[in-house]
């Protein structure tokens, strides 16, 4: 537990499981001290599924109270609960999309978190984080079929979707960096429009991995290298696990004259991700 939070760069490390039979779920949890290797607080939770969002809540606020009293850390307010859908239906079919979505390899990955997303909107179409995954999803979609006549067509449907979270929930900074990847992926490749969506993106959640994925990739594109170094290396700083993230950086430093660094935390990377056609392709051509 040790090594792990040095990795991560946290004092504190959260483990449990959660398991689940028809409606009824079973949560534990356990906070950790991860420099002196000690367990903190632990607890059990036994919930209906409706209860979701006050369950998430009502373990962040007590995951706060143990670390005042143990540590006598001074902490913010009470932790309000967010939430996301009534639809205990369309929640689940979201969480599917979104584990599928972030794993994603292989095009039939992407056209089936695009499916899971649209039956989650189906079911509550005010589902602002739901349609901003679908417009995620949308916006890769063409370069995993490599066809350029789905390039519009997933766009527009990219761009409608992300338009709408952003009427549903106006606090969302991902939409803002669909749209500006969108703006820079058709004619008339509008970066500089792109980038200040990316900014305005970073402006509401400066922790966003894919938003600075993706800026890294459109900052290396256009030939500042060093800037996309940058942002890249704050993305895999933000998440070590980020394999895209780590492809696109070993790129950057590629032209920057360094990889063996990557390399090897991409071979490394590759073992725990064995259906990744991006880590495979660069660990082949470093060969």
């Amino acid at each position: 537990m040790p090594r792990i939070a040095d990795e991560l760069g946290v004092f504190f490390v959260l483990e449990g499981s959660v398991r689940k039979a028809n409606n009824e779920l079973r949560i534990t949890a356990q906070l950790i001290d991860a420099a002196a290797d000690r367990h903190l607080w632990s607890e059990t939770y036994d919930r209906e599924l409706k209860d979701i969002f006050e369950i998430q809540s009502e373990i962040a606020n007590r995951i706060v109270q143990s670390i005042q009293s143990e540590l006598g850390i001074q902490v913010r307010a009470e932790i309000a609960p967010k939430t996301l859908t009534e639809n205990m239906s369309a929640y689940e079919l979201y969480l599917k999309g979104y584990a599928t979505f972030t794993q994603r390899a292989l095009p039939q990955d992407v056209q089936d978190s695009i499916a899971y997303f649209e039956q989650a909107v189906e079911l509550d179409p005010n589902f602002a984080v739901a349609w901003q995954y679908l417009a995620a999803a949308y916006a890769v979609m063409p370069y995993y079929t490599f066809r350029h006549e789905d390039l519009e067509t997933y766009l527009t449907r990219s761009d409608r979707a992300a338009k709408r979270a952003l009427e549903l929930d106006p606090e969302l900074s991902f939409p803002h960096a669909i749209i500006g990847g969108n703006m820079t992926a058709r004619p008339p490749y509008d970066v500089l429009g792109g980038m200040r969506e990316y900014e305005l993106a970073l402006e509401k959640n400066p922790q966003d991995t894919t938003t600075l994925n993706w800026r890294g990739i459109n900052l290396g594109m256009a030939g500042y290298f060093e800037e996309a170094q940058e942002t890249l290396q704050k993305c895999v700083d933000i998440d070590p696990q980020y394999v895209n993230c780590l492809v696109q950086l070993r790129d950057v430093e590629f032209y920057l004259g360094g990889t063996e660094q990557i390399d090897d935390i991409l071979e490394e990377r590759y073992i725990s991700y064995p259906t990744s056609v991006d880590v495979e392709y660069y660990l082949a051509r470093g060969n």
